[in-house]
């Protein structure tokens, strides 16, 4: 993927967590690849995921958010996600 000169900074604006993942995750590997600086913002907590389990929403959030400090591999690069800073519900 080639990106536009001096345009390498991404930001992926989802709804709900393991959206980016889900619905672009081949687009954000080749971004990356392309040495892109990737920023991931995402809106909610989780808490109404589907929930197979009948876990509570805040258990739900609970997991989401642990989820979500995993290092992850992109590119053959492990990345860390980083946390902005959180808002109470």
């Amino acid at each position: 993927m080639q990106l536009a000169a001096g345009h390498n900074n991404i930001v992926i604006i989802s709804a709900h967590p393991d959206d980016m993942e889900i619905g672009m995750g081949g687009t954000v590997a080749k971004l990356v690849e392309s040495m892109a600086a990737i920023t991931s913002v995402v809106v909610t907590n989780g808490g109404r995921s589907s929930n197979p389990f009948a876990l509570t929403e805040q258990r739900m959030a609970e997991l989401r958010r642990d989820l979500s400090q995993c290092f992850f591999h992109v590119g053959g690069q492990a990345v860390r996600p980083r946390p902005l800073q959180r808002q109470p519900a």
